[in-house]
């Protein structure tokens, strides 16, 4: 039987990724009950369950499982930004007015748009910490110990 070796020493930068993704989706899960009127129950159900296959991913990833590396990178490093940044870039592109939409907005505007800028900051760290030196290393060396 093979499995993969617990003995292996998992890089600093994997560990950071990893924490940094769970701050992800944290983020992601403030902004959620912050416009939890907006997503409706089955929106709620949908990203709630979304939100469980993710930290499960996560937690493959830190235990060195390249197909959950690639699955974070492009699934949430790719994908997930660009869903992050899309309406902002477009609500820009319509001519709106930044300073004027900090001036009007209540208290919770500015908790999803601070949830949503500490989501992409941790998304930006988190993909490139992954691919790194040890831990790019960690994900292509093969570690199986037989039983």
């Amino acid at each position: 039987m093979t499995v993969r070796s617990t003995t292996t020493v998992r890089p600093a930068a994997v560990d950071l990724a990893f924490w940094l993704w769970l701050g992800a989706l944290g983020a992601g899960l403030a902004e959620m009950l912050l416009r939890w009127e907006e997503a409706g129950p089955g929106g709620i159900a949908v990203r709630t369950g979304l939100y469980a296959v993710l930290a499960l991913v996560m937690l493959r990833m830190r235990d060195g499982h390249n197909w959950a590396r690639l699955t974070l990178a492009v699934g949430l490093g790719m994908l997930g930004t660009l869903s992050l940044i899309v309406e902002p870039i477009g609500w820009l592109l319509d001519g709106n007015d930044v300073g004027a939409a900090i001036g009007r907005a209540d208290l919770t505007a500015l908790l999803v748009a601070g949830s949503r800028v500490l989501h992409l900051l941790c998304v930006l760290a988190a993909t490139p910490l992954m691919f790194t030196g040890p831990a790019g290393d960690y994900f292509t060396t093969t570690r199986v110990t037989t039983q």
